[in-house]
């Protein structure tokens, strides 16, 4: 039986690793990122009030640490929020200490930070501008002190 291809949406870093995962297991994959993901020109960021990190993937771990010019002791110990596996492995393998990681999607993981019993408030989403759905106003609505960052 003849395996019909993979189209490859999913963007850089990543986009490779799945067409060599799929070639591994003998699907034709073809590699058509729809997206180019790149660092915005932004003034150095205030993590002033900012207690916990949220990441909702990979690249957005790997953008902020860039964006703040790596890891220092004052970042790696803020509480940072991770939708998936993957995520919270980029967020571990950042140097980040206090990792809280989720199994599933941003609604989801805005439940279980709504749940949890963080007592320290200042809450920011690190994503693509695309890819923010709707996690930090459901912070906000929960009255929590929650911002965005593209």
């Amino acid at each position: 039986m003849v395996k019909p291809p993979v189209i490859v949406t999913r963007a850089e870093p990543g986009a490779s690793e799945t067409v060599t995962r799929l070639m591994d297991m003998d699907f034709h994959a073809i590699r058509s990122p729809m997206l180019e993901l790149k660092a915005l020109e932004a003034p150095m960021l205030d993590l002033s009030g900012i207690y916990n990190l949220v990441f909702t993937s990979a690249n957005g771990v790997r953008f902020f640490v860039e964006a703040v010019g790596g890891i220092t002791e004052h970042v790696a110990d803020l509480t940072t929020w991770c939708v998936g596996p993957a995520t919270a492995d980029a967020a571990e393998a950042a140097g980040f200490q206090r990792i809280v990681r989720g199994d599933g999607n941003s609604d989801e993981l805005a439940r279980l930070i709504l749940s949890s019993e963080c007592t320290e408030d200042g809450f920011l989403h690190i994503a693509n501008s695309a890819a923010a759905g709707n996690l930090v106003a459901q912070l906000s609505a929960a009255k929590c002190d929650a911002r965005f960052l593209a």
